[in-house]
């Protein structure tokens, strides 16, 4: 657990220092701000305009958006975190100690977690001071309600940045190359605007199956809230019960949580902790050098 805590600090501190961390903090804020502020901004700047900009719906699909286009930003933190000891050559100091597997990985992955997780606050700052904004659309914005922004942050975001960051950081543990994580983000987008141009094509009307297997919500959103009034657009959140929309978003949320565990366990399981096995492909690729 020391081992743990002092690595975890360490990221902590490290991210804390770096300027990339407040600009992605400040991204989200803008981009959550003026989704309230300007009526015009954002996803449900389109949609029906008696949508409350700051209501459950609104936020909801705006946490979607974010997460989804967010890919980047949760790869460029978990996937850097783990890679900057290779990048910098620091893994020969770091395996000559006794370290432990729990400690090195555990606490490079919890600092990465809270880092992004403070990264995509500045979406639940944004929503609260867009409501204070005095050019706003007022008509459009209800009295202030904490559930409607932290329920869908913890509930969406979170869990979103939870299983796709430790994909990602699992894929440069194992992999150890950046090349190959953000080339795994740009496809993983690409492939779901694929999939999801052609589910909208087939218009298809069974939407349970697609939304528990959605990795980003586009389709679990569509599938839950496709027949809300309006009068439940700007009330309800979506709810974990299993009788709620089939309990869509109870089996989506468990099997993506299931997904990051899973990925936990194969980062344990096949990530090896000693300098020669991880530095063999680099030793390798010198001794061809040399020989040429």
């Amino acid at each position: 657990m020391r081992l743990f805590l002092e690595f975890f600090i360490f990221e902590l501190k490290f991210r804390f220092k770096t300027i990339s961390t407040y600009v992605y903090f400040a991204i989200w804020f803008a981009f959550s701000f003026l989704c309230i502020a300007s009526e015009n901004f954002g996803p449900i700047a389109a949609g029906n305009g008696k949508v409350l900009l700051n209501g459950p719906y609104a936020n909801i699909f705006n946490d979607v958006f974010s997460t989804f286009f967010g890919l980047i930003i949760i790869g460029a933190i978990f996937g850097t975190s783990i890679l900057r000891d290779f990048q910098r050559d620091t893994t020969q100091i770091l395996f000559t100690k006794p370290i432990t597997k729990f400690g090195y990985l555990g606490g490079r992955w919890a600092g990465s977690l809270v880092t992004t997780a403070f990264a995509f606050s500045g979406l639940v700052f944004g929503e609260l001071l867009g409501t204070l904004a005095p050019w706003a659309d007022h008509t459009r914005i209800a009295p202030t309600h904490l559930l409607w922004y932290l329920q869908p942050f913890f509930s969406i975001v979170l869990v979103q940045i939870f299983f796709i960051g430790t994909i990602f950081f699992m894929v440069a543990a194992l992999t150890r190359r950046i090349f190959i994580v953000y080339v795994q983000g740009a496809a993983f987008l690409i492939l779901y605007l694929i999939g999801l141009g052609a589910f909208q094509a087939t218009r298809a009307t069974a939407l349970f199956w697609p939304g528990v297997f959605d990795p980003v919500g586009v389709i679990l959103n569509d599938s839950i809230t496709r027949y809300w009034t309006v009068v439940e657009k700007n009330t309800l959140l979506y709810s974990w019960s299993l009788h709620a929309a089939g309990g869509v978003f109870f089996y989506n949320r468990a099997l993506w949580i299931g997904v990051g565990f899973l990925c936990l366990g194969l980062l344990w399981k096949f990530f090896p902790m000693s300098l020669e096995a991880l530095t063999a492909r680099t030793s390798s690729k010198r001794a061809r050098i040399a020989l040429e």
